[in-house]
């Protein structure tokens, strides 16, 4: 692990974290956004779970999703819960030519997570922007700039089909009828990346009735944990890319 010096920061830089198992990748990132007067790199690590975050969460966190693993999956949705202030921005080998989309042959609850790219995992764990690695610096610099100001953003344009098979309008055939319209809008909540005291704010519960819905979620679905009932969401379509 090789975690970089806290830097002092002025009012109006955009702070970022850098994670990725490649060494010498990330001194390089480091060394080009730390080239530009907005951007202050404030750690960068192997895992998540190694970020220094005794100055607080960086507003923007560069996550190498190339070959994104179960273990990197909790780790970015438990990372997200915790620190909602932070958006990440996929790096990836891949862009949307290789993409496996959903069937329309399976069924809706069927999680066939291995079929998912590298890129529909990073968005349905809360991903705000991507970049492949073989991208240019100018497209690196407009994804961090354009999701720290809140947009949904990726460098390849065909990759919005992508974005709306994520999260398009739920299908006319409803495959949740079993689930109340709280625990969907929880699962929307979650799949937009929202904390349980953000979910409790929104919707005006308790922080453990967010807790109970939950769970009573992955019952009813047969689910595990989080970032299934993500990957659920975005099956089902239950989430519109206007409300990210």
């Amino acid at each position: 692990m090789l975690t970089a010096a806290p830097r002092e920061t002025s009012m109006g830089t955009i702070t970022i974290g850098l994670c990725d198992r490649h060494t010498l990748l990330r001194s390089a990132l480091e060394q080009l956004l730390s080239a530009e007067e907005d951007l202050s790199v404030v750690w960068s690590v192997d895992s998540l779970t190694a970020a220094d975050l005794s100055q607080g969460a960086p507003n923007v966190i560069l996550v190498d999703f190339t070959e994104p693993t179960r273990e990197l999956l909790h780790q970015t949705t438990q990372y997200r819960a915790e620190h909602p202030q932070s958006q990440i921005v996929a790096l990836t080998d891949h862009g949307s030519e290789v993409c496996v989309l959903f069937r329309d042959d399976k069924p809706a609850s069927a999680l066939d997570q291995p079929r998912l790219c590298c890129l529909q995992q990073a968005f349905m764990v809360g991903a705000r922007g991507a970049v492949r690695k073989t991208g240019t610096r100018d497209e690196l610099l407009r994804v961090i700039r354009a999701v720290h100001a809140g947009q949904v953003t990726v460098e390849e344009p065909s990759l919005s089909l992508l974005l709306t098979r994520l999260f398009g309008r739920q299908s006319p055939n409803d495959a949740t009828p079993h689930l109340t319209e709280r625990e969907r809008d929880v699962i929307r909540a979650l799949a937009l990346g929202q904390s349980n005291k953000e979910i409790a704010v929104s919707l005006g519960i308790a922080e453990q009735t967010v807790k109970n819905h939950v769970s009573h979620i992955l019952e009813k679905l047969g689910l595990e944990d989080r970032v299934q009932i993500v990957v659920f969401a975005a099956r089902n379509r239950m989430v519109s890319l206007e409300r990210i």
